[in-house]
């Protein structure tokens, strides 16, 4: 079974109408029992998964720990597998990605001075031991919010930088600079492409190389930890944004920087060319700001793809997490599909519905055709012939008349053409 989640504009054919795209809140699933470290990589298995990430010790040296799990909630086995040395001035962040059999611990000590950016330091072992630092000089120098990931062929590091920007008002990086993001990829986590170094105070990256904001942000939004993961077929990730405010006020917390600007989820096919179709509608609200720092690949049960954000466990159904909507008639058609099961499943929710809406207000209907590569529609599989009128019903079954795209002689894929008003449209089981 396949599934497809309507969330890239890019490969959504929008026939008619105003299609925008947003994202359902995370719902609070109870509370993490057994796990005292912040996760950063989740190696699944048949029985379960073993997490390994990171905890600091009272003098702020990290700790690679890992633990057991088959639910995301409850944790068993928890090891301390290598205890950082004392940096030469202090450790500020850190991530862990496994690679095969190996652990590989990223980590930066604060730069002298900080201004020349921080120092980025690469430490390696097993389960079993053999742990040791990998490089004897900083692999390069940058800014302390990254993720590392190992994508299955490299590694990834999504990394803070910094852009020289006009700010109208200063932080503790002053008015003449901004947080941004670039992406890094190494075979060993030790030469990574892009290179060089970067700082406060200069060095700059090229600006080919960096992500930045755009003309439909805020003038002074600003990148900072930025947290993918890849899920059924795409990439998301949760970004923490800033913006600067006057001087004046008290600071954000305890951080001379910010205060935040909120979270926002990016969807990406490949994990390098990311999307934000849902940057106003992300609804991560309801998760406290920080954890969405510590977003890590989810544990799926059942339906449910889970996270464990410090001690708070956060959940989707991953079948109904991103989705397209119209208020009006609209008109949307899929790529290319290939249908292998025998009844495709259309994940929905009637807006009316959902918001209990009565009489004459109670509104909305989904019909659904089959495209052939011609572009023309299949002969039995015209949009009369599937027709869904509103209803509480969150899973339409799509056949035509007793008709299945599967029963189809011709098994070439079809693009699948939806008419629809005042549906929440999330994915299609095909």
């Amino acid at each position: 079974m396949n599934l497809y989640t309507f969330i890239f504009a890019d490969e959504l054919q929008i026939d008619y109408g105003n299609v925008s795209f947003g994202a359902e809140p995370p719902q609070a699933a109870g509370q993490s029992k057994g796990l005292d470290f912040v996760i950063g990589d989740v190696i699944p298995d048949a029985d379960g998964y073993t997490v390994y990430g990171l905890r600091r010790t009272e003098a702020h040296i990290p700790q690679v720990w890992k633990a057991r799990t088959k639910d995301g909630m409850t944790f068993s086995d928890a090891e301390l597998l290598f205890e950082l040395p004392p940096p030469d001035n202090r450790w500020l962040a850190g991530d862990v990605a496994v690679a095969g059999d190996r652990i590989f611990c990223m980590n930066c000590d604060c730069g002298n001075p900080v201004g020349a950016g921080h120092s980025f330091h690469v430490f390696a072992g097993t389960d079993d031991g053999g742990w040791s630092q990998l490089n004897s000089e900083p692999v390069y120098k940058g800014q302390d919010a990254f993720s590392l990931i190992w994508d299955g062929q490299q590694f990834v590091c999504y990394q803070t930088s910094y852009q020289p920007y006009r700010k109208r008002f200063a932080d503790n990086m002053g008015d003449n600079i901004r947080r941004v993001l670039h992406i890094r990829t190494s075979p060993d986590c030790l030469e990574w492409t892009p290179g060089g170094s970067f700082g406060v105070d200069g060095p700059y990256l090229p600006d080919e190389q960096l992500i930045t904001p755009d003309a439909d942000d805020p003038p002074e939004t600003e990148f900072y930890k930025f947290r993918p993961f890849r899920q059924d077929g795409f990439w998301a990730g949760a970004l923490v944004k800033y913006i600067s405010q006057p001087p004046i006020l008290p600071k954000s917390g305890r951080f001379p920087h910010g205060p935040f600007l909120g979270c926002e989820w990016w969807v990406s096919r490949n994990g390098r060319d990311w999307q934000r179709p849902v940057r106003h509608t992300s609804n991560l609200d309801t998760l406290p700001l920080q954890s969405s720092y510590f977003m890590h690949k989810p544990f799926r049960v059942g339906h449910e793809m889970r996270w464990c954000l410090r001690d708070a466990v956060y959940s989707y159904d991953y079948r109904r997490r991103f989705y397209a909507y119209c208020p009006a008639n609209a008109v949307m058609t899929t790529p290319p599909l290939r249908f292998e099961i025998e009844k495709p499943r259309l994940h929905v929710s009637f807006e009316s519905v959902r918001l209990n809406k009565q009489g004459a207000l109670r509104q909305g209907y989904l019909m659904a055709e089959l495209v052939g590569q011609d572009g023309k529609t299949i002969e039995g599989f015209e949009k009369e012939k599937c027709l869904h009128k509103v209803s509480d019903a969150t899973t339409l079954d799509l056949c035509w008349e007793g008709r299945t795209p599967a029963s189809r002689a011709d098994k070439e894929p079809a693009q699948l053409r939806l008419h629809f008003r005042d549906v929440r449209i999330y994915s299609l089981e095909h």
